[in-house]
């Protein structure tokens, strides 16, 4: 049962990616980490770590750097 609902919070998580213009099979985290250098990036990435700072330290980033880096982005 754990694993379900892990894997619908992350089905939720990139549907609202995709929703909000980004690639399919990414998530909010991975999206905030690739956009950082803007201020709407920065600003999202503190707040998903800090978010997930019981989780994990630099969640955002971690999640980027275990994936393959698709930039391919529904929306520009």
């Amino acid at each position: 049962m754990k694993l379900y609902i892990y894997n619908l919070l992350i089905g939720i998580d990139q549907l609202v990616n995709v929703v909000l213009g980004g690639a399919p099979d990414r998530t909010i985290s991975y999206r905030a980490y690739s956009h950082r250098e803007h201020w709407s990036g920065a600003a999202s990435v503190k707040f998903i770590d800090w978010l997930f700072s019981w989780h994990e330290k630099d969640h955002c980033r971690t999640v980027y750097e275990a994936g393959d880096n698709q930039t391919d982005e529904v929306l520009g």
